[in-house]
């Protein structure tokens, strides 16, 4: 393949998505698995109207578009190869996912997502602060043995727990 020519890139990704579907075809469907679930959620709610009583509901519908959106491309990119990409995608799936559960809990998340009131990721809005605030309400962010707990430094980064629970469900 020469370099400089867009034709063999393709070329190049055409061979590594057949490569990819052969070596890594479960963990292909355990995305596409996903993808069907997000699908099958819009289809259920048809349509939505944001009035001035929905805005929880708002900002679960915009982070799990978002999220959507962010896993399809990602699966794109692990098609062709491009892992380190997909895994910053699939690694904000996992933050649409955390900030979504504290918009519920905590207003200045949501007011950070919708109103621009605050900076997701700083302060008290980081994902870590989200992670701990789960622990006080004693909501499960994985689960081991039956019992529910945040995975500490030694077994992995939050990132890591949460694909575990994704993948796990």
């Amino acid at each position: 393949m020469t370099l400089g020519k867009w034709q063999g890139l393709k070329e190049t990704e055409s061979d590594v998505i057949r490569k990819t579907s052969d070596i890594h075809q479960r963990e292909l469907s355990i995305i596409e698995r996903l993808l069907n679930a997000y699908l099958a959620g819009f289809e259920a709610i048809g349509s939505f109207t944001r009035t001035k009583d929905n805005d929880l509901q708002y900002a679960w519908f915009k982070l799990v578009t978002r999220s959507f959106n962010s896993m399809r491309c990602a699966y794109i990119l692990l098609e062709r190869g491009y892992y380190t990409q997909a895994l910053s995608l699939l690694r904000s799936v996992d933050e649409d996912w955390l900030i979504a559960k504290d918009c519920g809990k905590n207003s200045p998340t949501l007011d950070a997502l919708l109103n621009d009131k605050g900076q997701l990721g700083k302060g008290d809005l980081t994902f870590s602060k989200m992670a701990e605030r789960f622990a006080m309400l004693g909501l499960e962010l994985e689960t081991r043995n039956g019992k529910g707990y945040l995975p500490d430094k030694k077994e992995g980064n939050f990132r890591e727990g949460a694909t575990r629970l994704h993948l796990e469900k």
